[in-house]
């Protein structure tokens, strides 16, 4: 006679999930399956306890700190929770802390040369950061400075033109009559008497610049009568004739009014082109019809692990504006079923536990207008 094994328990399967991700590497998807069993049961301590060392192979300390904690109120002096909060604890920098744990740990486990270890480890690195830092000299450059050379500037003056006659014991000739009958008056100026009357060893030097007769004084400008030429004092001209300029009737010249983006009766190809039709739908009943396109049962396919808060919380508030709008049994059935199919893809748990309070609000205002009755115990548990 053959005895019945009895189904585990949901918590158990999520457990067993959560620790075959964890071997493989997927830590992602061991926290997410040590968040649903956490759901179903929050009573067990190892649940947090292996989810905390998920979150410190992914680097999440505060997370890691949080879990320990929850463990060792369910599981007091739990020496993995205390070692795990301790490295934690370091790598945030809680070295106070951390080192709390390790005596706590140390004096649990006394035969453990390697937690004493890392408790000198811990403690030798408390007492370096709380030495005073020494003042460090200024260092100051070796590098010579820079010699800015002086090139002197000479200016030069401009050659004066005077002309110099040089000096003779002659007096100078008379020009002969007929070279001046012959010459022009051009030359005839040049070769004036003031040239012949000058002394013996003197010096010509330029004539004092001649006054300049005043100007003419300004006349003031006459007044231009506005008329002539061609054109007129009112703006108009003569030379083209006048178009009277109608109005257009047309239709092209009227700014048309911007389409309304159209329903979309095709499902997307995917979540990319999901969000890019998404953003442009301009009603609720739009976005409504928009997800009502993707089967139910295809949502695990189609969100994978891309899912995100903010898309969740625009989905569940234009359930939240549909049912209101419209009211009607049928709308809240296919909206209940639309969040069933939510509640399966994955790591969806997780995602209801990192909402904003703003985000919560969304979610318990939406289920607020709905009858839980079939209503997947994910969205009542976890809100």
């Amino acid at each position: 006679m053959t005895t019945k094994i009895p189904a585990p328990s949901p918590a158990q399967s999520e457990k067993d999930k959560g620790d075959g991700a964890f071997k493989a590497g997927n830590f992602p998807q061991a926290i997410g399956h040590y968040s649903a069993a956490i759901v179903h049961d929050r009573k067990d301590y190892r649940l947090p306890l292996n989810r905390a060392a998920a979150y410190l192979k992914l680097g999440k300390n505060e997370d890691a700190v949080r879990d320990c904690t929850t463990t060792l109120a369910l599981s007091p002096n739990n020496a993995k929770a205390l070692f795990r909060r301790s490295q934690a604890r370091v790598a945030i920098g809680d070295l106070k802390e951390a080192e709390a744990d390790l005596k706590i740990l140390v004096k649990l486990q006394a035969s453990d040369d390697a937690m004493k270890k890392e408790l000198e480890k811990v403690s030798g690195m408390l007492k370096k950061a709380s030495e005073p830092r020494s003042k460090q000299p200024i260092s100051v450059s070796s590098t010579p400075p820079v010699v800015r050379r002086r090139i002197p500037i000479t200016i030069v003056e401009p050659e004066t033109s005077s002309v110099t006659v040089p000096p003779t014991d002659q007096a100078p000739k008379a020009v002969p009559k007929s070279i001046l009958k012959k010459s022009s008056p051009m030359i005839e100026e040049i070769l004036s008497p003031s040239l012949t009357a000058l002394p013996v060893n003197s010096t010509r030097e330029a004539a004092p610049p001649s006054e300049k007769p005043p100007p003419p004084p300004v006349q003031p400008a006459k007044p231009v009568r506005v008329g002539g030429g061609i054109f007129r004092a009112n703006g108009s001209q003569t030379v083209f004739p006048v178009r009277e300029v109608t109005p257009s009737t047309d239709s092209a010249s009227t700014p048309k009014p911007k389409p309304k983006a159209p329903l979309v009766t095709k499902m997307p190809a995917n979540l990319f082109d999901l969000n890019k039709v998404w953003d442009i739908c301009p009603t609720a009943d739009d976005r409504f019809h928009l997800l009502t396109t993707i089967p139910p049962s295809q949502f695990p396919a189609f969100f994978q692990n891309s899912l995100e808060p903010g898309l969740l919380t625009s989905i569940m508030q234009t359930f939240f504006d549909v049912v209101t709008s419209r009211g009607d049994d049928a709308t809240k059935g296919k909206v209940r079923e639309y969040l069933n199919a939510l509640s399966t893809v994955s790591r969806f748990v997780t995602l209801l536990l990192f909402l904003s309070p703003a985000e919560r609000d969304v979610a318990r205002k939406l289920l607020s207008v709905l009858n839980s009755e079939g209503l997947s115990p994910i969205w009542t548990k976890t809100l």
